[in-house]
């Protein structure tokens, strides 16, 4: 079936959401060096943790999305597979409360070697993905860049 503009709206609304945690974390993250980490923040850091935790699970949302639309995004079809599983069970430690934190689960995708380059690589591929359907469709995107 194909994908409608109500559906594009409706998954750059999810889009809009990571988009705006991400800048938050960022936020935090900056201001809050850490002489250990090449100024960053520490992800021992409750806050820290929080955010990214955050933006995580939001970019897992509209990746889900992205998948149920049969949206196309251009990463290593074996990177997915094993990040997928990853991030599936990362968002659902965020939003269901566990004997011990940080669950196991969740420092599974965080100890994985391009866990952080991972999510800002589909981060972008989802957005390529989403913009490129829209255009498909005829959409025009708002002053700050959304198909909302």
């Amino acid at each position: 079936m194909p994908v409608t503009e109500e559906q594009i709206r409706a998954l750059e609304r999810y889009r809009l959401n990571a988009t705006l945690v991400r800048q938050t974390f960022h936020a935090y993250w900056n201001a809050h060096p850490h002489p250990e980490r090449e100024g960053r923040g520490d992800p021992a850091e409750p806050e820290f943790f929080a955010w990214m935790s955050m933006w995580y699970s939001t970019v897992w949302v509209v990746w889900e999305g992205c998948i149920s639309l049969g949206l196309e995004l251009n990463l290593r079809p074996e990177l997915q597979e094993q990040y997928r599983r990853l991030l599936f069970d990362f968002r659902n430690k965020t939003f269901h409360a566990q004997r011990a934190f940080p669950p196991p689960a969740m420092m599974r995708y965080i100890e994985q070697e391009h866990s952080v380059s991972w999510v800002y690589a589909l981060t972008s591929e989802i957005t390529i993905a989403i913009h490129a359907e829209a255009r498909a469709l005829g959409m025009t995107p708002n002053d700050d860049g959304f198909y909302l």
